[in-house]
C-alpha cells in the first residue's frame, strides 16, 4: 500500500463505502421517520377538516332552524297586535317596527264589557326573542288583569306589576303606562 496508492484506495474503498452507506443509511431513516410525521400529520389535519366541515355543516342547519323559528315568532308577535277598536270619538292608531325580527315592545287595547277602553304601552328591557317572550307574557297578564281591574288603573298597575314582578327575570324590567278613558 505504501508503494502504491492505487491499492491504498482499493484497500480502504469498504470502509469508506461502508461509512458513507451508513452515513446516507440514518439520514435516509431520518427522512423516513419526518416523512412518516409528515403522512401522519397530514392524515390528522384532514380528519380535523373533515369535522370542520361537519360541524359548519350542522351550524349552519341550526341557523336555518333558528332562523325559522325567529320567523314564526315575528308572525306570531305581529299575530298578537291589537286590534284597533272605534270607541266614540276617540280613535286609536299605531306602527310596530321592532329594531330586530322580533322586540319587547307592548301595546294592548281592549274594550272593557263595563265599557270604556283598557290601553297599555310598554317596553320591556332588551331585544329580540327575551324580550319577545317576555312581552307575550306581560299581555297574558295585562289582559288577565283586564277583566278585573281595568276600570281602576291603581288598582289594576299594582296588580299587573306584582304578576309580572313574580315571573319576570331579575335582570329584565318592563317601563309601561296604563291609561282607561270611558
Amino acid at each position: 500500500q505504501k508503494s502504491s496508492p492505487l491499492l491504498w484506495v482499493i484497500d480502504s474503498a469498504p470502509f469508506f463505502l461502508g461509512l458513507i452507506s451508513r452515513i446516507a443509511g440514518s439520514k435516509q431513516e431520518s427522512i423516513e421517520r419526518i416523512n412518516s410525521r409528515l403522512n401522519k400529520t397530514n392524515q390528522r389535519l384532514k380528519l380535523e377538516n373533515v369535522r370542520t366541515n361537519q360541524m359548519e355543516t350542522v351550524l349552519q342547519e341550526m341557523l336555518s332552524d333558528y332562523e325559522k323559528d325567529l320567523n314564526s315568532a315575528r308572525i306570531i308577535q305581529e299575530f298578537s297586535l291589537p286590534e284597533i277598536p272605534v270607541f266614540g270619538e276617540c280613535r286609536f292608531s299605531y306602527k310596530y317596527i321592532p329594531l330586530n325580527q322580533v322586540g319587547g315592545d307592548l301595546l294592548s287595547i281592549v274594550k272593557l264589557k263595563e265599557g270604556g277602553v283598557s290601553v297599555l304601552v310598554g317596553d320591556v328591557v332588551g331585544h329580540g326573542i327575551s324580550a319577545a317572550l317576555i312581552t307575550s307574557l306581560v299581555k297574558v297578564l295585562s289582559n288577565k288583569n283586564c277583566k278585573a281591574y281595568g276600570v281602576y288603573p291603581k288598582q289594576y298597575m299594582e296588580n299587573l306589576n306584582k304578576e309580572v314582578s313574580y315571573y319576570l327575570p331579575e335582570d329584565y324590567y318592563l317601563t309601561a303606562l296604563y291609561a282607561y278613558l270611558s
